[in-house]
């Protein structure tokens, strides 16, 4: 038996650490690095638990302890995030799973004669199954699922680990009790069957919940958004209907100005006829601009950001807009949160600044470009965070543009991005 578990407990080590590398890719579906990081990480933990199991030679450690210390760089190497997040959300899944597997075994076990399978072979099966179950339901049903739907967020993820580790701590010890006791006492026996399926509904009604949490932060958000959106139209339209006004009066205007300057031209008072004109130039040019692409949805969210900006900021508005694939809650995200963030930026500096919004389509392909003017705390921030481009940096912005990159992985889309002393840039493309 002891040979033997010198096979089992590398490839336990091996599926232990395959269980949260499956957890993160079908449950919060973060892209990997590179298959290159992929094969490097599990050969180094195939290694690591040669080593353990030959140094452990009564093959009584508990190697989810190395697991769980290892677990954090194995998910940074493999998956495309931070250190600080791959070691915040495997905490957070760590007592998840645990309690899934644990009670999964204790269940295997009591129903299971011990003689018959050795503990760490029931071990192997369980996460093997784990394994096993992860897949299908990503293959039945969270496939089209969000990515953020799981995912601990704000402050509320804090009450949420203790509440997961307490209930962990809480049926683990009472399953390591019964434990002792199955073999002498029927009634403790039903009891560890029962923490067995209690240990596993919880960890299904845990994730229901976080769900349900999530999807209603996401309903009240998208709420808040067509309020707003309504709001700016109500500006937009109010705005419309005040130009359509002015332009009544000044071609009602036009033929007494008209009058004015042939009088003064016929009777030669030219100063008088300059001081006159450069009175309607200023007259002409205090309206604000309208700035417009064709769309009115991109209309409505381009005068409503576009006018909080003060006059030291130059703004182009390129480009035009008919109809595209994107629904209009996804085109109101993806417009709002640009214009939104580029606006704050900009109104953070003191100097004079510039603003580029381009938006087009191009043979059926949809492209949407910000250029603006970035602080020096920005572009170093940035910088020091040693970001190159591309959605590799979706992390670092915030939430409106991690909304606006889920969007674009939904419609197939482009999002990339750079940054210089001079100025912050964002193109996005949708395609046909």
């Amino acid at each position: 038996m002891t040979d033997y578990l010198y096979i089992i407990e590398p490839l336990l080590f091996v599926s232990i650490v395959a269980v949260y590398v499956s957890y993160f890719y079908a449950v919060y579906k973060f892209k990997t690095r590179s298959r290159k990081s992929v094969l490097i990480s599990f050969a180094v933990s195939l290694a690591l638990g040669i080593v353990i199991s030959f140094f452990d030679k009564k093959h009584i450690f508990e190697l989810e302890i190395p697991a769980a210390i290892i677990m954090p760089v194995i998910i940074f190497m493999i998956f495309d995030i931070s250190f600080l997040e791959s070691l915040k959300l495997f905490w957070f899944s760590f007592f998840g799973i645990s309690l899934l597997t644990s009670a999964m075994e204790n269940f295997c076990l009591t129903v299971v004669d011990r003689e018959i399978i050795q503990e760490k072979s029931m071990l192997l099966i369980v996460y093997i199954s784990v394994i096993i179950l992860i897949w299908l339901l990503y293959g039945i049903s969270m496939r089209g699922i969000g990515k953020n739907v799981f995912k601990p967020y704000g402050k509320i993820w804090i009450p949420l680990l203790l509440l997961s580790a307490f209930t962990v701590f809480m049926i683990s010890n009472y399953q390591y009790l019964l434990k002792y006791l199955v073999e002498i006492n029927r009634v403790a026996k039903i009891g560890s069957v029962l923490a067995g399926i209690g240990g596993v509904s919880f960890t299904f009604i845990f994730h229901i919940l976080l769900y349900y949490i999530n999807s209603s932060r996401d309903y009240c958000a998208n709420l808040e958004l067509s309020r707003s959106f309504n709001e700016q139209q109500k500006s937009y339209f109010t705005e419309l209907l005040k130009r359509e006004e002015e332009t009544r009066r000044f071609r009602h205007d036009y033929y007494a100005e008209q009058m004015i300057i042939r009088s003064y031209t016929e009777k030669g008072e030219y100063e008088k006829l300059k001081a006159y004109l450069s009175q309607v130039e200023n007259r002409l040019t205090s309206t604000k601009k309208v700035y417009s692409v064709g769309n009115e949805i991109i209309d409505v969210i381009l005068k409503y950001y576009l006018s909080d900006l003060s006059d030291k900021t130059v703004i182009t508005v390129m480009g035009t807009v008919n109809e595209t694939n994107l629904s209009e809650a996804d085109l109101t995200v993806i417009v709002s949160n640009l214009l939104r963030n580029a606006v704050e930026e900009l109104k953070t500096m003191e100097t004079d600044t510039f603003f580029l919004f381009e938006c087009r389509q191009i043979e059926g392909e949809l492209i949407i470009r910000t250029k603006n003017s970035v602080s020096e705390e920005t572009y170093f921030n940035l910088k020091k965070k040693g970001l190159k481009g591309s959605n590799k940096g979706e992390g670092h912005f915030g939430f409106g543009i991690a909304n606006i990159i889920d969007i674009i992985e939904l419609y197939g889309g482009s999002f990339d991005w750079n940054v210089s002393r001079e100025a912050f840039a964002i193109e996005i493309r949708f395609f046909d």
